[in-house]
């Protein structure tokens, strides 16, 4: 069983790093590196104080030699102020995150001229890892953000004397909820389809399919999100289960409500 965090490591870097920057060799006093347990940690944290010159790339590996140095505007957030880069700038002191899922190793190296000292301290921890955005969103003093929810539209429907096959959504949605109440004596059948028109009953395979009982109705609820539709919204109604039953219902024999976007 792993640790839930590392321990904090420290260093210096006082110097350019003047090796290969993608190998395991480095310059004494530029690079400073936390070995990890490949899959046990999610994020890693990197605090830098002191007084330096000189732009600090961090760089991360999986097979434990060859290096990759962070590119990404996204890839370090700053946890004081949110901001999102690919490099810790000149100067720079305080504290970032990033993203180390599956990787061995992370470090801290000088990539380019150095002045004075950076003193680096690493740790890692496992958790959900780093989420971040892609486009930071700036909002003035005094002003909010607000989202609208989307309308969903209904589904309503009286029973003809036919298999009732029927397009709510010629397009992908999501139905949130659907009802069928059934008048009588004999048990109905709902069927759902993922399609962009109106299905071909007992052709078309239905993705649900639903007894309504007799004198007696059947609710489905997908909660918040809703049940997928990745083509389009449809159903029909027929007197039996079987995906080729074309059997007709009476006019008035089954009423449908429900809700979809």
């Amino acid at each position: 069983m792993y640790p839930s965090t590392t321990s904090p490591y420290s260093g210096n870097i006082t110097a350019q790093n003047v090796a290969d920057p993608n190998g395991p060799n480095v310059t004494v006093g530029s690079t400073v590196t936390l070995p990890l347990n490949r899959g046990a940690f999610d994020t890693a944290a990197i605090q830098v104080t002191g007084t330096y010159t000189g732009i600090l790339t961090v760089q991360v590996t999986i097979d434990g030699t060859n290096w990759i140095s962070l590119a990404a505007a996204t890839s370090l957030i700053n946890m004081a102020t949110a901001a999102q880069s690919a490099t810790i700038a000149s100067a720079a002191v305080g504290m970032w995150q990033l993203d180390v899922s599956s990787c061995v190793g992370v470090r801290v190296t000088a990539l380019a001229a150095v002045t004075g000292t950076a003193v680096v301290t690493l740790v890692a921890g496992s958790g959900n890892g780093v989420v971040g955005i892609d486009t930071p969103i700036t909002i003035a003093a005094g002003q909010s953000v607000t989202t609208t929810p989307a309308t969903p539209s209904s589904i309503k429907l009286t029973s003809a004397a036919t298999t009732n096959a029927t397009s709510s959504k010629a397009s992908a949605g999501s139905l949130f909820e659907i009802t069928a109440d059934n008048f009588t004596a004999a048990i109905k059948w709902l069927k759902l389809y993922d399609k962009a028109s109106a299905p071909t009953v007992g052709t078309d395979v239905p993705i649900l399919t639903v007894p309504i009982p007799i004198n007696s109705s059947v609710s489905l609820n997908f909660g918040e999100l809703g049940k997928r539709f990745t083509i389009g919204i449809a159903f029909a109604l027929t007197g039996a289960q079987a995906v080729s039953d074309t059997t007709a219902i009476a006019a008035g024999d089954v009423h449908v409500s429900g809700s979809y976007i």
